[in-house]
């Protein structure tokens, strides 16, 4: 895995979602693609404790898009830099509750439980890349996506640790600006859309 490529090595197109008339040109890309894969990116392991740091979506292989949501970062991004979560929900609800579009994604339940919670209910659900990878090798201890990535695309996702660091020096991806949090967003949105046929 030493060897493998990361998103500092591949050419891709990751990229932050900065206003609403972006979110509206997302919106568009997500319904004319009739599949993509997305990510809740949260604030907590567990979903019932967790807030939504930013969604993520992905309609093509290297291809993402990054919606950073206005919460605890807002006071030193500034205004410009994240939507608020209501007209994010608002605006997205229509593509995440069509069942005539697909969806794809990598352990599914965290991220339905926490659109749930604002009263998204998500439809057109085709494949979790966590229970097929499951499904393929129930012997293993854990199913990250990392691992899959490494294992079928042979490419080496980031990890928490690599994002936030370890130990006192630590940071919640809460308290991380958008930029920071793009390309370990990106992946966990465009790995499994890359997964989801193979596996």
């Amino acid at each position: 895995k030493e060897f493998a490529p990361t998103a500092g090595d591949i050419t891709k197109d990751y990229a932050i979602v900065e206003s609403a008339g972006q979110l509206d040109g997302l919106v568009e890309e997500l319904r004319a693609a009739k599949r993509f894969a997305f990510r809740v990116v949260q604030s907590a392991p567990l979903a019932m404790r967790a807030d939504i740091v930013g969604l993520a979506f992905s309609t093509a292989p290297r291809r993402a898009r990054y919606v950073p949501i206005a919460q605890r970062v807002v006071g030193m991004l500034g205004s410009d830099d994240a939507i608020p979560l209501r007209d994010v929900i608002d605006r997205l609800r229509p593509v995440l509750e069509d069942a005539s579009i697909t969806k794809v994604g990598h352990d599914l339940k965290v991220d339905l439980v926490l659109l749930e919670r604002f009263g998204v209910k998500v439809r057109g659900l085709e494949c979790d890349t966590m229970l097929a990878s499951y499904l393929l090798d129930a012997t293993r201890s854990g199913h990250p996506v990392e691992d899959a990535a490494l294992e079928h695309l042979g490419y080496k996702a980031l990890t928490d640790d690599e994002v936030c660091g370890r130990g006192p020096k630590g940071v919640e991806l809460a308290d991380l600006p958008p930029q920071a949090l793009l390309d370990y967003a990106g992946e966990r949105a465009d790995l499994p859309l890359q997964l989801a046929d193979r596996l």
